[in-house]
């Protein structure tokens, strides 16, 4: 049988190369679709982020059927902030026991990068960190919350096979909301902060713009030094939050201020998924009021990023940011939260989650090629 790759012509409808996960995950009951409303645009090219971003899809085909799919990206700013030329290979979906067409698809997919002074490939890798990242490792009959990633077993194979390397591991961990211990070490932080300075407050929706540019200059300095953090303008953060807006919760959101200062925020946000995948991805005009009915049925959330200046990290900021955050969600009924994701070398990262009596239970792996 006849395998081609094929990449596709800027401007060519990106809907057959959007819609193959369908195919691919229609017996993992488990998987939870995108959200096509946002996906479709960002494949075709329609976000700020493209601004210092190249990128091409491809498609593998055997018998004029589709195998297989995948992404390349050359984001400039994340090369710069790395002092090498990294290439991203994302959005990659695969039918099982594909191995020559896999095979091909890789080649091509290299052979693109390489052209193109690439040394380094990391994958699986959306082009931006926020857009998501890594292969599923374990926990496969566990749904993934908001914004992380399902993929099959199989896929570990076809990395493997083509010669990439584990890179990275990235950590999941849950939190019962319900324990006891948990809301008495929420209620310990907080009496024990009550007299400090330090002024926790929920995001200003009606300030929705300026509070994600405020986020935005903390997070830039807060994970500046972390693995897979590459320079983007505040526009380009709120054009992610944007579609998010009415969906927020505003005191999952949490800013800490110090004499007036922003010096801190945790980001949480309810498990959409749930939703999500009860509306099959499409979030269309005829599915929002739907999406808003059933949105108060949530009852997991997750915590996505907690970020402390420099200079106030020594204060216990984080806690009480991390602990006003679940107190919130407590009070809303909800029940488990995921701390999602924490790098594997990350210790300092980890012990915080044991202090809310964390535990691991899921984690993924981005893998890495070199081609020098």
């Amino acid at each position: 049988m006849t395998v081609t790759v094929r990449k596709l012509k800027k401007g060519e409808d990106v809907s057959g190369f959007m819609r193959f996960p369908w195919e691919v995950y229609k017996n993992y009951p488990m998987w939870v679709p995108p959200i096509i409303q946002q996906v479709k645009p960002f494949l075709s090219g329609q976000s700020k982020f493209f601004n210092h971003c190249e990128y091409d899809l491809f498609i593998a085909q055997k018998d004029k059927k589709t195998i297989a799919t995948a992404a390349i990206f050359i984001e400039r700013n994340l090369s710069k902030h790395c002092l090498q030329p990294i290439g991203l290979i994302g959005h990659f979906e695969a039918l099982p026991d594909e191995h020559k067409g896999v095979g091909q698809l890789f080649k091509e997919l290299e052979r693109n990068l390489t052209d193109r002074g690439v040394k380094s490939i990391w994958s699986p890798f959306n082009g931006n960190i926020m857009y998501g990242a890594g292969l599923g490792a374990d926990a496969y009959d566990s749904e993934p919350l908001f914004m992380m990633p399902y993929t099959p077993p199989y896929y570990q194979a076809y990395f493997s096979r083509n010669g990439y390397a584990k890179h990275k591991k990235l950590l999941a961990y849950t939190i019962d909301l319900i324990d006891l211990k948990l809301k008495r070490k929420i209620n310990y932080i907080k009496r024990r902060a009550k007299d400090a300075e330090v002024k926790i407050r929920p995001m200003d929706l009606k300030n929705f713009k300026e509070e994600v540019f405020r986020f935005s200059k903390i997070y830039s300095e807060t994970f500046s030094k972390h693995w897979g953090y590459a320079p983007q303008s505040k526009e380009e953060t709120f054009e992610m939050f944007e579609p998010f807006r009415m969906a927020l919760e505003k005191d999952f959101v949490l800013f800490a201020e110090y004499k007036g200062e922003t010096i801190g925020f945790v980001l949480c946000a309810p498990n959409f998924n749930s939703v999500i995948k009860e509306l099959n991805g499409n979030l269309g005009a005829m599915n929002i009021f739907n999406f808003y009915r059933k949105k108060r049925d949530i009852k997991k959330a997750r915590l996505i990023a907690v970020g402390v200046r420099a200079k106030y990290r020594k204060q216990n900021i984080a806690p009480l940011l991390i602990a006003n955050a679940f107190g919130s969600m407590i009070e809303k009924g909800y029940s488990t939260v995921e701390y999602s994701w924490v790098l594997k070398e990350n210790i300092a990262s980890q012990r915080a989650v044991s202090k809310f009596y964390g535990k691991l239970y899921k984690s993924y792996d981005v893998y890495r090629k070199n081609m020098d």
